[in-house]
């Protein structure tokens, strides 16, 4: 849930590069573990689901009632493999029948994820147990959604020890700090399950080397480059011990709670530093020390594609995270089309307007101040999108010093299922520019990351949808408003808005590219430095030697964000087409948020039956 960080000055158009750097919310990976839960049953919903009765008239459960309480039972099930995960889904567990569950961030390594393809592959064999026609039809919704998900998941078992949670800036050692200081405290419960798990860190960290020390033995560690950019991320983390913001922001949190016993907190408070400075730092310290120990041993200096198993990898994650079943030239191509396009558009506006030229160089958004944003921004938004029913509490705050070489510009945390009301962005005051921050908070606030996370929460009664996301339909909802919202700002030329748009678009097509040619064509960073230099005049070694790094660490990662933003650009033309006068963009965006997030090869099968329906009411 990221902005987007920019590498490079703005030095002329066409030859803006901009870096994405993901900060993900996926929490750590659990293993299945012992807990005890209520079972779910329809009746204890706020709202069910359109046509769903508690019983049929003979008085036995209907398909429809067993798959809620199946569909209920899993998320359960799942969200309880590890605690700060749970945390952050549900507010208040109890009421979703969770009486009990164990502390714990999970469990790590390659016989988890061996055993949790295994258990997908047993959850499909039940999920066909329940009869589709049976169903309503926004449980058919979410019967196609799980099964993907199962799919996927099963398939994982192909690529042992792919997968890598230690990557720079979007990696577990960046994005943990963050969590673990978000981490709310609503009842004396939280701070004790808290302490448990900043307890736990060390056996988790322990997981996490176990398995890339058997990633080494595999023939599948990282380039030394990118160890020394992990590595970077924990020294940052570290630098501050005393004075670690897991300490100032502990105490915060308890100050804000009311009725604490005074000498109770206190003994938390000289517990939490303890372990902060004890257990936390030794954690990062030791992941450090694990890591140059097996620097040296990476096989591989270049893209995924190196590996044996890594063209495979690399499309499977294509479906995984960013949510298409395109062939990978086929996106190349959409890329260099979207990218000519736009870059022809940009010729046509300083053709018209040579003027525009020079401006771009000093271009900025006339709005800097972040509540002046948001608000402008939800004005300027009403005619092209649906209106929220939830009143949202919105936090702006700003990423701690210490974190601040090691974290995106900006992120957004998702709020619980059970309370959308309460909602944080953070601004990363090290990396951000603020004359940038209009089109920042478009991406992370309204109407990007924000408004649509509660906006489809408030579609949907099933929690398992929380477990089946896709991060091309949330990364390529944000740049496509991103995008919009150039328009937003009316004290601005609006030329030099197009202008810079297209620019914005264009930067991140080249991302797309290099993502191609560096993990699927096993382009050098030789080759990538003659295509930056020829191409786009970039030939600052050191820039380019980082990009080509941050490319090779996060397969697919830039690709969330704009084959994201392609693919929706692609629905809203197929719609365009088949309606001709009848489209409408509020009502495409509308259409868009109700199926909420999930893989667009899903979206579109759904579209054909909207567009159908618009047809038919016209």
């Amino acid at each position: 849930m990221t902005r987007l960080n920019r590498l490079f000055r703005r030095s002329s158009v066409f030859l803006l590069i901009v870096s994405m750097i993901v900060f993900s919310l996926a929490g750590c990976q659990g293993s299945k573990s012992g807990k005890t839960y209520e079972s779910f049953s329809p009746e204890n919903e706020k709202t069910q689901a359109s046509g769903t009765s508690n019983e049929s008239s003979s008085g036995q459960s209907t398909v429809s009632d067993r798959f809620e309480e199946f569909t209920r039972a899993l998320f359960c099930d799942e969200i309880t493999e590890n605690t700060l995960n749970l945390h952050y889904a549900l507010e208040d567990p109890a009421s979703y029948g969770i009486s009990d569950y164990p502390l714990t961030l999970g469990e790590y390594g390659q016989q988890v994820s061996q055993e949790a393809g295994e258990r997908a592959e047993d959850l499909l064999v039940q999920l066909k147990e329940y009869d589709y026609d049976e169903l309503t039809a926004d449980q058919r919704f979410t019967y196609d959604l799980l099964e993907n998900t199962l799919k996927l998941s099963s398939e994982s078992n192909d690529f042992p020890y792919y997968a890598e949670v230690l990557q720079p800036s979007i990696g577990m050692q960046s994005e943990l700090p963050t969590l673990l200081a978000e981490y709310t405290f609503n009842t004396e419960k939280d701070v004790t399950d808290y302490l448990a798990l900043l307890k736990d860190i060390k056996r988790y960290f322990q997981e996490i080397i176990s398995y890339e020390q058997e990633k080494s033995k595999a023939g599948l560690f990282m380039s030394d480059y990118c160890a020394d950019m992990v590595i970077k991320d924990c020294e940052s983390f570290i630098s501050q011990t005393d004075d670690n913001f897991l300490i100032t922001t502990f105490e915060e949190r308890l100050d804000e709670m009311q009725g604490l016993d005074e000498d109770r907190k206190e003994a938390w408070i000289i517990e939490n530093r303890q372990l902060v400075t004890g257990d936390v730092i030794d954690a990062w310290q030791m992941l450090i020390d694990a890591l140059k120990e097996l620097k040296g041993t990476g096989s591989n200096d270049g893209g995924i594609c190196n590996f044996e198993m890594g063209k495979e990898y690399y499309e499977y994650m294509l479906k995984l995270s960013v949510g298409t079943d395109r062939p990978v030239k086929e996106l190349e191509n959409m890329t260099i089309d979207q990218m000519n396009a736009d870059i022809q558009a940009i010729q046509e506006l300083v053709d018209n307007n040579p003027m525009l030229y020079s401006a771009s160089e000093d271009f900025e958004f006339s709005l800097t101040d972040p509540k002046e944003i948001i608000e402008d921004l939800q004005v300027k938004m009403k005619d092209d999108f649906p209106e929220l029913e939830t009143d949202i509490n919105l936090q702006i705050k700003y990423v701690s010093k210490s974190m601040e070489d090691s974290l995106s510009p900006a992120f957004y945390l998702t709020p619980p299922i059970d309370n959308p009301v309460d909602n944080v962005i953070y601004i990363n005051g090290g990396s951000s520019d603020p004359s940038d921050l209009y089109s920042t908070l478009a991406h992370e606030g309204y109407p990007g990351h924000l408004y649509q996370t509660v906006y489809t929460s408030s579609c949907s009664t099933s929690p398992i949808r929380y477990l089946c996301s896709t991060s091309g339909y949330s990364e390529g909802w944000a740049t496509y408003v991103e995008n919009l919202s150039y328009s937003y700002d009316t004290d601005i030329d609006a030329d030099l808005a197009s202008l810079m748009q297209h620019n914005n678009s264009a930067n991140l097509g080249i991302y797309a590219l290099l993502d191609f040619y560096i993990n699927y064509e096993g382009q050098t960073l030789d080759e990538i430095t003659d295509f930056l230099n020829n191409f786009y005049n970039i030939d600052n070694e050191d820039d380019v030697r980082d990009i080509y790094y941050y490319i090779v660490s996060q397969p697919c990662n830039y690709l969330n964000y704009y084959i994201g933003y392609l693919e929706i650009l692609d629905l809203k033309a197929d719609a365009q087409e088949a309606l001709g006068e009848s489209f409408n963009l509020k009502d495409f965006h509308t259409f868009f948020l109700e199926m909420g997030d999930a893989p667009f090869y899903i979206i579109r099968e759904y579209m054909e039956s909207w567009i159908e329906s618009v047809q038919a009411g016209a």
